[in-house]
C-alpha cells in the first residue's frame, strides 16, 4: 500500500516497514518541493500504528547529492532551513520508546 503520491517522494508500505524513495533525478537534490513532500509523507507515516521502521532510499543512481544550493540564497534560506529542519525533527521524532517497543529509542541511536 502506498502513502499519498507526490512527484519527488514515493512511500510504499509493507508493514511494519515503509520505504521512502527520493525521486529528483539525476542526483535527488533536496529542494523546497521535496522537503514539503517529505513532511507530508512523514506526517502520514506518523499517524500509522502499523509502521515501526522507515527505510530511506534514492532513485535511480544516488541517495542524494544534498540540498539545493539555490535554496541557500538569502531570499530562500529561512524557508529552506525551516522546512528541512521540520523533516529532520519528524524523523527523529519517530525514534522514541513505545510500550510495544521499549528499546526503539536505543535502536534509532545505533
Amino acid at each position: 500500500m502506498a502513502i499519498a503520491a507526490t512527484t519527488r517522494v514515493e512511500a510504499k508500505v509493507a508493514a511494519p516497514i515503509v520505504r521512502v524513495k527520493l525521486i529528483n533525478p539525476p542526483l535527488n537534490v533536496v529542494d523546497l518541493p521535496m522537503t514539503a513532500e517529505l513532511q507530508q509523507a512523514l506526517a502520514e507515516i506518523e499517524s500509522r500504528t502499523d509502521i515501526s521502521t522507515i527505510l530511506f532510499e534514492g532513485a535511480p543512481r544516488a541517495f542524494s547529492a544534498g540540498v539545493d544550493i539555490k535554496a541557500h540564497l538569502p531570499e530562500q534560506i529561512r524557508e529552506m532551513l525551516t522546512s528541512f529542519h521540520a523533516v529532520i525533527r519528524a524523523i527523529v521524532g519517530r525514534c522514541r520508546e513505545t510500550e510495544e517497543s521499549p528499546n526503539s529509542a536505543e535502536q534509532c541511536a545505533g
